[in-house]
């Protein structure tokens, strides 16, 4: 799972003209990085490279805005010079990496904050010295906090505990300053017109998302006020506000922080329907935990229903629908909290745009595809025991997005079986699908 995603999108305004326009893709992070590795320049091993990247990345930036103006020769020139330094900075961030890996060999607390508190884009990319840094983190937090672990914890906290409803919550920001860009399934778009800069927030998920936002500006001016929580509907956008300058004379500058998660705010639970047992018409299957579970079914898995069967047993949609998440290559699961990432599951979304988790399916168990519409009794997969669990059964839970857009709640329903209606299903009891 992705653990954390930093996404930056470029407002031209008075203050874009820094850097050169040339090859700026290529060439605006590298001359942001300076600016981070100058911060670093008091480490010992460091300081000399160091000196040598800022001192390039000036001459290069007054060779970018010359070639701009001139023939293709200085412009070629210029690329190669920015590929050059490019190789530089890769070998700055290699040096940085060791210094981090030294500083947690050695115990050396005081060198790892010094190291890792001027987070920028690439720096903690690698897999392996992000999920090192992470655990040395843990350890010794207490003494003092770096805000991009604690970003790191809160959204593996959120994994954590939404691991049946693959909710995680995932954190994005953007500063009109920067002019690197990420392409991500929830992201901001803005047009110009007319003397101002219109926002929007894209939501390119086949599910509805809760988003979250945190705005700072500069010399601007915002219209209209809008909420800060807000919910944008699957395959849509939706517009947030309209930017202008207050005075244009002076700079101009905004940033936004936002996070988003799967599902509505909004939805509105039909609390009078009634749910089909999710397994063959005619069998009965045994509850292994049902609501208030003194196992797992607590907190957000509150309204949760564990159904004890075999691997392979065909599972059936509780009610109509479209599949919007699913997940069927894994073969692992195990009874500790590791392995929820590896839980196969179909999501479905309602009309009342509540959401349903069919959990722990058998590998290569998922029988429907993301946006195919499926009706109450349709064929979903075959149970499984993947993921946290120690044991084959299938987990099913009708959930909603919290309203501050932060996590996700299960849902009390009530199920249709041969004996009427089914208000709580009981721990030991079995019911006959109808």
């Amino acid at each position: 799972m992705r653990l954390l995603l930093f996404v930056f999108f470029l407002f031209v305004g008075a203050e874009a003209a820094n850097y050169p326009q040339l090859y700026k893709q290529l060439g605006t992070p590298l001359y942001e990085a300076r600016i981070h590795f100058e911060k670093l320049q008091d480490i010992e091993g460091l300081q000399e490279d160091i000196q040598e990247y800022s001192s390039e990345t000036k001459e290069l930036l007054q060779l970018g805005l010359d070639a701009e103006q001139k023939g293709d020769k200085e412009k070629k020139e210029y690329l190669h010079s920015l590929r050059e330094l490019q190789k530089k900075h890769d070998y700055l961030i290699h040096l940085l990496h060791t210094k981090v890996h030294e500083a947690i060999d050695t115990d050396n607390y005081s060198l790892f904050v010094k190291l890792t508190a001027y987070h920028f884009p690439s720096f903690l990319e690698s897999r392996s010295i992000s999920k090192r840094s992470f655990e040395y983190y843990q350890r010794y937090r207490s003494k003092k906090r770096i805000e991009v672990f604690e970003n790191m914890a809160r959204i593996r906290k959120g994994i954590e505990n939404a691991q049946h409803y693959n909710a995680r919550v995932e954190y994005s920001s953007f500063d009109s300053k920067s002019k690197s860009k990420k392409e991500n399934s929830v992201a901001v778009i803005t047009k110009r017109s007319e003397g101002k800069l219109s926002i929007f927030v894209q939501n390119k998920n086949p599910y509805s998302v809760t988003v979250s936002f945190v705005g700072k500006y500069k010399n601007l001016r915002v219209k209209p006020y809008t909420q800060d929580v807000f919910v944008v509907p699957a395959h849509s956008q939706k517009h947030y506000v309209d930017l202008s300058a207050i005075n244009n004379s002076q700079s101009h500058r905004y940033s936004y922080s936002y996070r988003w998660i799967i599902g509505s705010k909004d939805a509105k639970h039909d609390a009078s329907y009634l749910y089909r047992l999710p397994y063959q018409t005619g069998s009965s299957y045994v509850v292994s935990q049902g609501f208030n579970g003194k196992h797992t079914h607590s907190g957000q898995s509150q309204y949760a229903v564990d159904f004890g069967m075999e691997i392979g047993t065909k599972i059936y949609a509780a009610r109509d629908g479209v599949v919007v998440q699913t997940k069927s290559d894994s073969n692992k699961g195990g009874g500790s909290k590791e392995f929820a990432q590896y839980g196969n599951f179909v999501t479905i979304e309602h009309n009342d745009h509540t959401l349903a988790t069919y959990y722990h399916l058998k590998q290569y168990g998922v029988m429907v595809k993301v946006g195919e519409r499926v009706s109450r009794g349709s064929f979903l997969g075959y149970s499984g025991n993947t993921g946290f669990s120690t044991g084959p059964h299938l987990h099913f839970a009708v959930f909603k997005t919290t309203a501050d857009g932060t996590s996700v709640k299960s849902l009390p329903i009530r199920f249709i079986s041969d004996i009427g209606v089914v208000k709580e299903p009981k721990e030991g009891s079995y019911y006959r699908a109808k």
